[in-house]
């Protein structure tokens, strides 16, 4: 008995559960040229695409060096179209600071983090947690980490992987 095709949203999520991050980028996008995608789903995205200007983590997963190129150069339309579409939220304005200032090194440290204060205080998002969060200070922001954490608990996203590796640190 054959199943029926996945559509590609559903193709996108079992493609970013299983660590193809290109063929999840891939998917991802032609879900959203659809207008398949949640708020979650661009998420997911955006951190696809800003994971994979790490080094390691594009080496570890085999990630093109024309994949890491385009999602870094398209990365201001992508959240600008987004945008345009969906609206802004939190989320959104959290990835659309963090990944270019973490992995590519754009903003001013002060300034990203009074950003990411101002984020979080609002309630609209607790993904500032993954730059506010200290090891070294564990008391500081422990029931935004603990509620993040729950958020992804049973995800198997690249998203997922990222908060838990960060937050578990």
């Amino acid at each position: 008995m054959s199943h029926p095709p996945l559509n590609p949203i559903s193709k996108a999520r079992l493609l970013d559960s299983s660590g193809d991050i290109v063929g999840a980028i891939r998917g991802y996008e032609e879900a959203l040229r659809q207008g398949q995608m949640t708020n979650g789903d661009i998420i997911n995205l955006a951190f696809l695409y800003g994971l994979t200007w790490d080094f390691g983590f594009a080496s570890a997963n085999n990630v093109p060096n024309d994949v890491v190129r385009s999602t870094a150069d398209g990365y201001s339309d992508f959240i600008r179209s987004v945008s345009d579409q969906f609206g802004s939220w939190g989320d959104l304005q959290f990835v659309q600071v963090y990944f270019p200032w973490a992995f590519l090194g754009l903003g001013e440290d002060t300034e990203i983090e009074a950003q990411m204060k101002s984020l979080l205080q609002t309630g609209q998002s607790l993904l500032p947690v993954l730059h506010l969060w200290s090891s070294e200070r564990p008391a500081e922001h422990a029931s935004e980490r603990g509620a993040l954490l729950a958020s992804v608990e049973g995800e198997s996203t690249s998203k997922a992987d990222f908060v838990r590796s960060v937050l578990r640190a």
